[in-house]
């Protein structure tokens, strides 16, 4: 029992980061000269980074495309889990 107990102390431990859930957020960015829509955006509500598209129709394919945010890696499916925290403001 003792030499069983001692390798699950010594056995790797793996350093595992929480899983989070969210949606992206659809945007756009807006010339106050021209007077026009510049390009069209989707932002991860964890990291609140950004894509940005010139057409609403590229916007939908990228959201589509990315089911994981490439920069912090919350699962775009729209849900938030329960036993996650919200993110702080």
């Amino acid at each position: 029992m003792e030499k069983c107990v001692n390798i699950l102390h010594n056995a790797p431990t793996v350093d595992a980061a929480p899983v989070v859930h969210g949606e992206w957020i659809e945007g756009y960015r807006w010339n106050i000269v021209r007077e026009k829509i510049e390009c069209y955006t989707i932002l991860c509500p964890e990291c609140d980074n950004t894509f940005q598209t010139k057409t609403e129709e590229d916007r939908e394919y990228w959201k589509k495309r990315f089911k994981v945010c490439p920069f912090c890696g919350a699962i775009m499916d729209g849900e938030r889990r329960t036993n996650e925290p919200e993110k702080p403001v």
